[in-house]
């Protein structure tokens, strides 16, 4: 069953104990973390001109094609690491949104991020490809609400548990310790360095300092929006494997990774369903014959 399932008062149709389990994510830091002495690329007002609008909805060109991330990259001296390049930081729009959809808290942003809008920062940012840290995601009732007619609806409860293996942070500690190397590599000809502003929630420990970085990831790190894993996809021999891999079937039912993939999951889960096609078609065929 799903993890508390037992807290819904709906029909269970199959006992399978997986079910919410084994949560992953790729989990990220660095943001604003290098500091430039000179402009480059475009600034967000000098994007977002009726100009740019119209050669973008009619020919499909200029900076609005930008997806924001400008480049994905794996670095053999750092494995485990992926790192996305962002031609922008948090501060780059001065607070008007990418604050908002980041979740930052007002005081983070207020001593941390606000003193970065009159200087130029990038972002390269190390992604853990395989955290250790497994989360989970369960079903409970509705809060109570008089004002609200669907109090008895059952709810989603989320914990990635982020960062819960210190394993992962170790991986994001590295990584921000070789941008000191890609900045001396390829940045200094703009001046790149380190941004050198402390976090105030981490003055306790020396800055650059691996302490000092571990009390930064814990505070200012988020998620790369690849969650998979509570319907593990495997053996029907093996704890908490929900989807059997040979018949793509949840077990003991007539009608899914076990891991993350190392880069976005997209192509991935595109083959699998291209897979899972497949099997329905040649199951159908057997029925035929």
């Amino acid at each position: 069953m799903s993890v508390d399932v037992v807290l819904i008062d709906h029909h269970q149709h199959q006992d399978v104990p997986g079910v919410g389990r084994n949560l992953q994510d790729h989990i990220a830091t660095g943001l604003d973390l290098i500091v430039l002495n000179q402009t480059v690329g475009t600034k967000p007002s000098e994007i977002l001109t009726p100009a740019n609008l119209i050669n973008y909805l009619h020919h499909g060109e200029g900076p609005l094609t930008s997806g924001g991330c400008e480049a994905l990259g794996f670095d053999e001296e750092t494995k485990g690491l992926g790192y996305m390049f962002l031609p922008v930081g948090l501060s780059t729009d001065r607070g008007f949104h990418l604050r908002k959809i980041m979740n930052i808290k007002p005081t983070v942003w207020k001593d941390y991020f606000q003193k970065f809008t009159e200087t130029t920062t990038v972002s390269i940012i190390p992604i853990v490809l395989q955290p250790k840290s497994r989360g989970f995601l369960k079903l409970a009732k509705g809060q109570i609400d008089s004002d609200s007619d669907f109090n008895d609806e059952p709810i989603v409860s989320i914990n990635p548990k982020y960062l819960q293996e210190q394993q992962d942070v170790e991986k994001l500690i590295t990584g921000i310790q070789r941008l000191s190397a890609i900045i001396d590599d390829n940045l200094k000809t703009f001046g790149g360095k380190l941004n050198p502003l402390p976090l105030n929630e981490c003055k306790g420990h020396s800055f650059g300092s691996r302490f000092y970085w571990e009390c930064y990831i814990r505070q200012i790190s988020f998620s790369v929006y690849h969650p998979v894993g509570t319907c593990r996809m495997g053996n029907k021999r093996q704890k908490d494997t929900v989807v059997d891999y040979h018949t793509f079937k949840v077990l003991g039912m007539e009608n899914f990774y076990e891991n993350l993939p190392s880069g976005n999951p997209n192509a991935a889960v595109g083959m699998l369903a291209k897979k899972f096609v497949d099997t329905l078609l040649d199951g159908e065929k057997l029925k035929k014959k």
